[in-house]
């Protein structure tokens, strides 16, 4: 995380961003992602929803976000 950040309690505790989606078009990409993210040790999760494929991951900050496809 960045320097003095904390995770958000944003959509669980106060009004705020809880998180965002990037869509990739090919699972070759979400592939390519998760590596990316893995090597960071940013992935916090992955998720089957029937309809998408999802990687869950924070930015240095915190802040959650999504990948999926």
């Amino acid at each position: 995380m960045g320097q003095g950040a904390s995770d958000s309690i944003a959509g669980r505790g106060s009004v705020g961003l809880y998180h965002i989606a990037w869509e990739v078009a090919t699972l070759a990409e979400l592939d390519e992602m998760r590596g990316q993210l893995e090597a960071r040790d940013a992935v916090g999760g992955a998720r089957d929803h029937g309809t998408n494929l999802s990687i869950y991951a924070r930015d240095p900050d915190g802040l959650g976000f999504e990948v999926m496809w």
